[in-house]
Formats: structure tokens, sequence, C-alpha cells
């Protein structure tokens, strides 16, 4: 009895010593294309790039097998995102309670508005939570 309580709090304590992780997703639930522009912090990405063969964010990483289309300018850190209709863009995953948005120095979204979101505080509120850990734009 006493080993079945041994394990059970040995459990206990590994599953709740887990990080918090999120996810951060921009849904296009408009009938038309949008354009998602993210401009990224020159600072913190030259300061990354001493790592990184060259400059390849992990929002492309995030969304290899889906069907929007990328454009890269390497020289002024920006990403030019199409996403469909009916799709969704994943940004930004992690481990900690909230998005952080570190190296995004501003977002625009142009669909039948424009949307800036140039600070991480804007951003956080232009993100609603969605459930523990999930933070949606939803673009209408």
């Amino acid at each position: 009895m006493t080993g079945k309580l041994i394990l059970f709090s040995l459990l206990t304590c590994i599953l709740q010593s887990c990080d918090p992780v999120y996810n951060t997703k921009i849904i296009n639930n408009s009938d038309d294309y949008i354009t998602v522009v993210f401009e990224y912090d020159r600072t913190i990405i030259q300061q990354n790039l001493d790592q990184k063969i060259r400059f390849k964010p992990e929002l492309i990483i995030n969304n290899e097998n889906s069907n929007i289309s990328f454009e890269i300018d390497e020289i002024n850190f920006i990403v030019t995102s199409l996403v469909q209709s009916k799709d969704t863009l994943n940004l930004e995953m992690g481990i900690g309670t909230r998005p952080e948005f570190e190296d995004i120095k501003m977002i625009t979204v142009f669909g039948t508005d424009t949307l800036n979101i140039d600070n991480i505080e804007k951003g956080i509120k232009a993100f609603k939570k969605k459930g523990e850990g999930r933070y949606e734009l939803i673009i209408k």
C-alpha cells in the first residue's frame, strides 16, 4: 500500500510540474484571402543570425504542411503570408501562459479592414483567450 501511495505521489508531482504551453493562431473566417505582414525586430533577429544559417522564422516552420504562401524579405526581416478563406495561420507556440511576440515588431492584417498590431500589449489584447493556453485572432 505504501508503494502505491509513493508511486501516486511521484506521478502527481511529475504531472503538476510540467511547464504550461500556449499557441497563437490567426483564423481567416472571411470569404476572401487575407494578407498578413510580419515585421520582425531587426536587433533581435541580427543577434540570433549567428546561430542560424538564414532568416527563417518559426512562423513558417509552424505552417509547413498548410496551403498558406509566404514571401520572405531577408534584408528587411519581413514575412508576408497569404491566408486562404477558412484557413488558419499558426503564429506562435511556446512554453508559458501567454503569447510573447518577442521577435515580432509589428503585425498588419489586410482584409476587409486593416488591423495594425504594433506592440506586445496591443497584440495580447487582439488575440482572445480561447481556453487554457489557446489564443486566437479571428478575421471575419
